[in-house]
């Protein structure tokens, strides 16, 4: 506490007597200021379990009863009932396709994120992985979860993909429970059905990247949120602050689906009597709600505590990739960006499955009021909240920070679609079991286009490409002294492939340190106008023993790349 509430220079001299040569310079005003709240959070939690055990031992009983009942009920309520062996058949299934699909894309070449997340950060230290953030690449859980998979797997693609493949593989079942909960059943079919075929989702799963986990988490989150709308559960709200947790841990962005899940929380409590008098009253509600999104936040804080440490607040606040454009160029880029990401939503998808799901999305807004058990449109507090953080941040909207919301759309999609069957169904005096027929008719075309779909582009992606040769020949001509030299965007995967290749991390690690450099590799990709040997030279400049193009020569060319050998007199 001491610590937390004196000055710098009271805390610093403290920190000085503490070591052998007097001078902690590690310890700079910018930790100070980063490390007082952990600091009062801690002695002021330890404080406050000192004074309830010594003064009011039975709060702490009636707490821990409190969660562990709440574990129980959150376990019966969400625990598979023997009556439902079909339907659990029926969620199998689903997740067997979505695996089907996605196994043949995982021994796909590595392009530079995945490469750069491994190179850059998994194959270092565990230390490093919770601590570097000198590039947003760092999706640090998801990071982590692939640094421990490469430790006991080894490092194949397919190893590194794991933890994005199960992610991607888990959502499909995540959507099935978001669907029941917020329809019925063949919501929750179709729903999952969509996420094990869709393209995007099938690619992405075999993405060495944290986006499939930032899915999987919003759903979860969905679907948590749905139940503590009229559940008191405690256990329930801490396992929910966790969740959301852990989706800001793996990618920042999380900002976006979890802040549309409080803002839904927020505006349902106003139009939902029962949530109330499941709480007792709005008031209680609403400090729940608001527990929950501090503990959320204390949560993030000390979990990103290492990144700030070591890689200071501007590493996660300031970095290239996060400032907010100028208003002149915020609206063109989003329009470009969200151009490119209905695009990339359409990849190998056929039209008339496309307009299908738009289609659908459209028939959940209008059968929405008699086909939900939710009261607010979720796409109403999702589009009030995504906009007013859009205008706050203007951020550069990358494509790829809006599968979360891909995801939740194929959900509603389900569901307009099974209204609609539901609203035929009474019209026309169809049996009731019509339209879960219908459903499972459409999860077994799905699938029936999918698989071959699958099965070919896996193959195609499964040859060896251009960097993996590259490096291939690198590690059979180099010396042991060399060094290899390609431009940011063509290194990682070049890099990866070495090591792979029996290569060394010396050949392309702190180059701009080497006392010696015998000979070195340039890789010039003559696809990109703004290569040449020249230009790649040119970075050496700074480097303690800087290259020269007069000792190059071309040696070998492997499309799109030309390698040159440069050698000193």
């Amino acid at each position: 506490m001491f610590m937390a509430l004196a000055g710098f220079p009271l805390v610093r001299s403290l920190m000085d007597s503490l070591t052998a040569d007097g001078a902690m310079e590690a310890f700079t005003p910018q930790r100070h200021l980063v490390l007082r709240p952990a600091l009062f959070l801690l002695a002021w939690t330890t404080l406050t379990l000192l004074w309830i055990a010594t003064r009011r031992s039975h709060w702490l009983r009636e707490g821990v009863r409190i969660l562990s009942e709440g574990w129980q009920d959150l376990r019966a309520d969400f625990r598979p009932r023997l009556s439902e062996r079909g339907e659990w058949l029926r969620v199998g299934m689903l997740l067997a396709a979505a695996i089907i699909l996605r196994i043949p894309f995982l021994d796909q070449p590595l392009g530079h994120d995945e490469a750069y997340t491994y190179i850059g950060f998994a194959r270092r230290s565990l230390w490093a992985v919770v601590s570097d953030y000198h590039l947003p690449n760092n999706h640090v859980f998801h990071t982590i979860l692939v640094h421990l998979a490469t430790r006991l797997l080894g490092d194949a693609p397919a190893v590194m993909r794991l933890p994005a493949f199960f992610g991607g593989a888990l959502s499909v079942a995540a959507a099935y429970a978001l669907g029941r909960i917020w329809y019925n059943r063949r919501v929750g079919w179709l729903a999952g059905g969509l996420l094990a075929v869709t393209p995007l989702l099938v690619g992405g799963s075999a993405d060495g990247r944290g986006y499939t986990l930032l899915a999987l988490f919003s759903l979860l989150a969905w679907t948590l949120a749905t139940y503590l709308k009229t559940h008191p559960n405690w256990s329930g709200w801490l396992i929910f602050s966790v969740i959301g947790a852990l989706g800001f841990y793996t990618v920042p962005i999380m900002l976006y689906p979890l802040g549309a899940v409080y803002a839904w929380l927020f505006l349902s409590l106003w139009v939902e009597p029962q949530m109330a008098q499941a709480y007792g009253n709005r008031r209680r509600y609403f400090s729940a709600l608001v527990i929950s999104g501090l503990a959320t936040g204390i949560w993030v804080y000390f979990l990103y505590l290492p990144v700030l440490l070591i890689s200071g607040p501007q590493s996660l606040f300031s970095n290239p990739f996060v400032q907010p454009l100028g208003w002149d160029d915020f609206w063109p880029t989003l329009w470009t960006r969200l151009s490119e990401t209905w695009r990339e939503w359409q990849m190998d998808v056929p039209v008339f499955l496309t307009v299908w799901a738009g289609l659908g999305v459209a028939l959940e807004i209008v059968f929405h009021w008699r086909a939900s058990r939710q009261r607010v449109p979720v796409l109403l507090s999702v589009i009030l909240w995504v906009s007013f953080v859009l205008a706050l941040q203007r951020p550069n909207a990358w494509r790829k920070i809006w599968i979360w919301l891909l995801a939740l759309l194929l959900v509603l999609a389900a569901a307009g679609w099974v209204a609609f069957l539901d609203w035929l169904r009474r019209r026309k005096n169809w049996p009731k079991l019509s339209t879960g027929g219908v459903v499972q008719g459409w999860l077994m075309i799905l699938f029936l286009l999918a698989l071959p779909w699958a099965i070919q582009k896996g193959m195609r992606l499964a040859q060896p490409a251009a960097p993996e040769r590259t490096a291939v020949w690198i590690v059979e001509h180099l010396e042991v002294e060399g060094v290899v030299i390609a431009d940011g965007m063509d290194g990682p995967p070049i890099w990866y492939y070495l090591l792979r290749a029996g290569g060394k991390s010396e050949w392309f690690d702190k180059l701009n340190q080497r006392e010696s450099i015998p000979q070195a590799v340039v890789v010039v990709n003559t696809n990109d106008p703004n290569q040449s040997l020249e230009a790649l030279l040119r970075q050496t400049e700074d480097w303690r023993n800087p290259i020269s193009a007069e000792g190059c020569h071309p040696v070998v060319r492997i499309e799109p790349y030309q390698l040159y050998r440069c050698t000193r007199s």
